[in-house]
């Protein structure tokens, strides 16, 4: 466990902190949030206003993860600046919140858990912790080479392991008391395990492999016995999944093909959508509808997955990738449905 002082990890906050968008009131009810890869930008669509906020926020270069991080607050790592942008979903405008990490770390993924942010640092094999209100960091914890995913269940960190940069150590996930720092386990996930996403309607970690030849797996993980369940072969090169409700999950295949893998936690895939779009990123409140971000047309697809159509489409800035859907109430406040 290393302290996150001096030359380690450096922060900056304030209000409006970097430039964006003028500032304007967004409207209240649900939300899917959306980073552009290449456009280094947010956008935002309102469902139940109908309402499409494009280039809502200006984020680092390489944005690379995004996550509900509570009081309405969203967070966005950005790998290639080597921050993490903090934006309140009520206006539109400037980061609420900048960190900066040590150059070089290449924050890759984060979660929230209870007043703390957790983030993995890939190039530089530790997990770095903020406070969720002073917006500081607390500490960083030493982890196994590569840490790329990262799930949270009560106070333990499921963090999954790359194969790069330090070809090595080829992949797993390792547990770390989210308290401590201290590693208490390790799940033999297979090579490259690049994403952990916890879904406590079912209790399960989903765990996404792949070495983009064709033989991506999702591993269905049991937090509590820190054991494989099932493992879903789905071949190409699978995305982050979401949970479409009633035991039903979608991931996308952008990176290999245009399907969309709809798959249960026995281990079976029991469906393959050629959407006829590369589809980076999945999201769903919970429902059939799903949202889905093309890379390659700077859309967002919204469909059906028990039709497997397409219902409409969304505008969105260059290159659109990581989506969520969070279910926030009419008033103050939200809640995370998908990351």
């Amino acid at each position: 466990m290393v302290p996150a002082m001096l030359a380690v990890l450096a922060v900056t906050i304030g209000c409006e902190s970097v430039s964006g968008p003028e500032e304007e009131p967004n409207p209240s009810g649900r939300v899917v949030a959306w980073f552009n890869g290449l456009g280094s930008t947010v956008d935002l669509y309102f469902p139940d206003a109908d309402s499409l906020v494009i280039q809502a926020y200006n984020t680092g270069n390489a944005p690379n993860d995004i996550a509900y991080l509570g009081d309405d607050m969203i967070g966005v790592v950005n790998s290639s600046t080597g921050t993490l942008s903090v934006y309140n979903l009520s206006s539109t405008g400037g980061s609420y919140a900048e960190i900066e990490f040590s150059l070089g770390s290449n924050p890759y993924c984060l979660d929230c858990h209870q007043s703390n942010i957790y983030v993995t640092l890939l190039m530089s094999g530790k997990v770095a912790v903020i406070d969720r209100h002073s917006w500081e960091i607390e500490d960083t914890f030493d982890v196994s080479p590569n840490p790329s995913g990262i799930a949270i269940v009560d106070d333990e960190l499921f963090v999954s392991h790359a194969n790069w940069p330090d070809s090595t150590f080829q992949g797993g996930i390792t547990v770390v008391s989210a308290s401590a720092g201290n590693t208490l386990d390790t799940i033999a996930t297979p090579i490259n395990t690049l994403t952990a996403d916890y879904f406590p309607e079912t209790g399960s970690i989903h765990a996404v492999a792949t070495t983009y030849a064709g033989d991506g797996t999702i591993s269905i993980v049991d937090p509590g016995t820190r054991s494989i369940t099932a493992t879903v072969p789905t071949g190409g090169s699978p995305t982050t999944p979401t949970m479409l409700g009633s035991g039903r999950f979608a991931a996308g295949d952008g990176w290999s093909s245009n399907l969309v893998y709809l798959y249960g936690e026995d281990g079976n895939v029991s469906s393959t959508w050629d959407c006829g779009h590369n589809v980076m990123g999945v999201a769903s409140f919970g429902s059939d509808t799903l949202y889905m971000t093309g890379w390659n047309e700077d859309l967002v697809y919204v469909g059906l997955s028990s039709t497997q159509t397409i219902l409409d489409s969304l505008a969105s800035g260059d290159a659109p990738q990581g989506i969520i859907c969070i279910d926030r109430p009419p008033g103050d406040g939200g809640m995370l449905n998908a990351k």
